[in-house]
């Protein structure tokens, strides 16, 4: 199990609409166009969210979609079984 959590607590974000997207690719040479998985944060928020295992190698993308600074943290935790 993946677990990722984003944060945008920090004080210099400014951005009110931000998405993290979790990208994956079967070879890691080859990416996804459109997110595996993809969650949005707002400013001052923390959230927690998980993405089922599956692809061999993921990566995360963030995107402002109102224009401001984000200073977004992303934490990955991977739960073994």
């Amino acid at each position: 199990m993946i677990v990722i959590q984003i944060d945008s607590t920090h004080p210099s974000n400014n951005s009110e609409d931000f998405d993290v997207n979790v990208m994956a690719s079967l070879d890691g040479e080859t990416w996804d166009t459109i997110p595996y998985a993809e969650r949005n944060i707002g400013d001052n928020e923390v959230k927690t969210f998980l993405v089922n295992p599956g692809p061999e190698k993921i990566r995360l993308r963030g995107d402002s979609n109102d224009g401001k600074a984000g200073y977004i943290t992303a934490r990955v935790h991977i739960i073994e079984d």
